[in-house]
C-alpha cells in the first residue's frame, strides 16, 4: 500500500505543527498507564427492569479525578449518554448512586467514581429507550448548554489528521457516516454544515489517520467537549477532546484519551453531537437481546391519514412494547465492529471545496 504525497513542493510546517504535540509512542507509556478497562468500568442501569437484565451499558473508567486520586467517566458525558438512549430527555433525566433515584448525583459533579449508577427519568420509571440510531429522533434546538460550539484556528480544508497533526496516511472521515444517508435527509441534518445540504458537507467531514479512522468506525472513541480546568476561579473555554467508550482499548486509551482535536469549525456541531449518538448506540445491543421484551420509542415518518401521498407526510414517536423475539429479530444482527474500507471513506472534494484545494493525502490499495 502506497503513500501519494499531496504536492512535491518543499513541505512547509504550519502554526499548528508548533502547537499541538505529536502522539506519545508505545514506548513512552509506562505500563501502569495501560490498565485493563474491561475490569475497570462503570455500569449504567435501567431502575424500570430486574437487575441484572436492567444494564443499558458500560463506560471504561479513562478520566482521572486528581483530588480523588482515581479514575472515573466525564459525568456530562455519561450523562448526555443516557439521555440520548432515553428519548432525549435532557430535561428531566438525571444519575443516581441508588436504585430508587433518592442520591442524585449533583450537577457540579466533573468524574463518576463509582461502581453502578442508575438513570432516571422524572415522572417514569418505565421509560422507553430509543433502540438504536436508526430509530433516533436529531433534538434540533435542544442541544444540551454544555455541547458547545468547536472553535478552531486552522482551516477547515487542512489535509493533517484532526488528532496526530500529522499529514501522512489520512483519509477523509465522515461524522454522520455515509450508510445513514436516510437518517441524515429524514432528520433535516443538510440544515446545518456549510450549505451543500448533503452528507458530503466539509463540515461534517474530519480529517483522521488511517488507523484511527477504523477504530472511529468501529465506535471506539468520540468527539467531546470538556472544559480544560480553571483559571483564577473562572471556568476555560471547553475544548473538543477525544474520549474513549471502549473498555477493550486499554493501549489506544493509554496514546490519545483526551486529546485535543484541532479542525473543528461552527458548523460540525450538531454533527458531532449525531456522531457521539451513532457510538453510543452500538452499546445497547446486549441490553435489546437478553431475552426480556423491551418499551421502545422509534422516530418515524408516515403519510397522513387522510393523504396518502408522500408530500404529505406527518413524523410520529412510535411508542411500543416488544416482545424478546421481536427485538432479536429486528436488533440482534450484525455487531459494529467490521472490516472498514477506506475507499468507502473517499470523498470527491472538490464537488463541495473551492477548486483552490486540490488533492489530498490518502490511502491508495
Amino acid at each position: 500500500m502506497g503513500l501519494l504525497a499531496s504536492n512535491n513542493h518543499q513541505l512547509h510546517l504550519s502554526h499548528l505543527e508548533h502547537r499541538v504535540p505529536m502522539p506519545r509512542s508505545l514506548s513512552a507509556v509506562s505500563s501502569l498507564e495501560i490498565r485493563d478497562l474491561n475490569r475497570d468500568q462503570i455500569r449504567f442501569y435501567h431502575p424500570g427492569y430486574l437487575k441484572p437484565l436492567n444494564l443499558l451499558f458500560c463506560l471504561p473508567r479513562v478520566d482521572y479525578n486528581t483530588a480523588e486520586g482515581a479514575f472515573g467517566v466525564h459525568y456530562l458525558t455519561a450523562l448526555t449518554a443516557c439521555q440520548i438512549v432515553a428519548n432525549n430527555a435532557f430535561e428531566k433525566g438525571y444519575l443516581a448512586r441508588d436504585e430508587r433515584g433518592k442520591d442524585r448525583v449533583s450537577e457540579d459533579e466533573t468524574i463518576l467514581l463509582q461502581r453502578d449508577y442508575w438513570f432516571f427519568v422524572e415522572g417514569d420509571d418505565r421509560y422507553a429507550i430509543v433502540p438504536s440510531f436508526r430509530d433516533w429522533q436529531f433534538p434540533h434546538d435542544r442541544l444540551p448548554e454544555w455541547w458547545s460550539v468547536p472553535t478552531s484556528r486552522t482551516s477547515l480544508y487542512a489535509k493533517r489528521c484532526a488528532i496526530t497533526n500529522t499529514s501522512y496516511a489520512f483519509t477523509w472521515a465522515h461524522l454522520i457516516p455515509r450508510e445513514e444517508q436516510s437518517w441524515f435527509s429524514k432528520n433535516g441534518m443538510g440544515l446545518y454544515g456549510g450549505g451543500s445540504h448533503t452528507i458530503d458537507d466539509p463540515h461534517n467531514i474530519l480529517p483522521l489517520k488511517a488507523d484511527l479512522y477504523v477504530c472511529f468506525d468501529q465506535s471506539v472513541f468520540a468527539l467531546i467537549p470538556k472544559q480544560s480546568g480553571q483559571a483564577n476561579g473562572v471556568e476555560a473555554n471547553s475544548q473538543y477532546v477525544l474520549h474513549v467508550l471502549d473498555g477493550r482499548e486499554a493501549e489506544f486509551t493509554a496514546l490519545y484519551q483526551n486529546r485535543p482535536v484541532e479542525t473543528l469549525v461552527e458548523g460540525s456541531r450538531e454533527y458531532l453531537f449525531a456522531r457521539f449518538a451513532w457510538s453510543i448506540f452500538s452499546f445497547l445491543k446486549p441490553f435489546l437481546t437478553s431475552g426480556v421484551g423491551r418499551r421502545v420509542v422509534r422516530f418515524r415518518l408516515r403519510a397522513s391519514d387522510d393523504d396518502a401521498e408522500e408530500e404529505h407526510l406527518i413524523s410520529e414517536m412510535q411508542n411500543v412494547f416488544l416482545d424478546s423475539r421481536k427485538l432479536e429479530s429486528l436488533y440482534g444482527g450484525g455487531h459494529r465492529r467490521k472490516t472498514v474500507s477506506l475507499e468507502d471513506s473517499y470523498v470527491d472534494v472538490e464537488d463541495e471545496w473551492d477548486d483552490e484545494n486540490p488533492g489530498r493525502t490518502e490511502m491508495e490499495g
